[in-house]
């Protein structure tokens, strides 16, 4: 995904222990007491405040009482969750498949075979750096499968959900 922060851009990708911004690797890790994150780069600590809502897409977060403008340009299907790091999900290459890309623990599955998902759904949560996230629904549909349980280790590229086959207008009638 890319963060866009006081008007530079970051290419942020997560790899299950850490980060990687524009290539170089952070060792990250996050403690949360309310809406104020102690994260922890590469050993030293930040304090991070993030508000619970944002305008147009763009939050103002604090860290270290100094106040960033911050905006989220996420890769298709990815999901930002405001009580943990960015979940992102995969649509691209299938659209009927969302697969993680980010190294967690499935702690929670929410949806069942055959459930009818709109879009922003709960799928399911993850942990990842010791954050709790929701996965949502980036689309609408049927649930066709589901590929995890609780417990679940994953890591990037592994399937999550799969949704029943989309029909288009053609398709419909046939």
């Amino acid at each position: 995904m890319q963060l866009i922060i006081n008007g530079h851009v970051f290419q942020v990708d997560g790899d299950g222990d850490g980060l990687v911004v524009n290539g170089t690797r952070y060792g990250v890790r996050m403690e949360r007491q309310g809406d104020i994150f102690t994260v922890y780069v590469n050993g030293r600590p930040l304090a991070v405040h993030m508000p619970e809502d944002s305008v147009d897409g763009t939050v103002q977060v604090i860290v270290d009482a100094k106040v960033y403008e911050v905006e989220v340009k996420s890769t298709a299907g990815s999901v930002v969750d405001r009580k943990g790091p960015p979940v992102p999900t995969n649509l691209a290459a299938d659209p009927e498949t969302v697969t993680s890309q980010m190294t967690g623990l499935i702690v929670r599955v929410d949806v069942e075979v055959g459930d009818h998902l709109g879009v922003g759904d709960v799928l399911l949560t993850v942990e990842s750096m010791k954050m709790e996230n929701e996965v949502l629904s980036p689309r609408e549909g049927v649930v066709k499968e589901v590929a995890v349980t609780g417990g679940t280790r994953v890591k990037d590229g592994d399937v999550l959900i799969r949704f029943e086959k989309s029909h288009g207008p053609a398709e419909e009638g046939a």
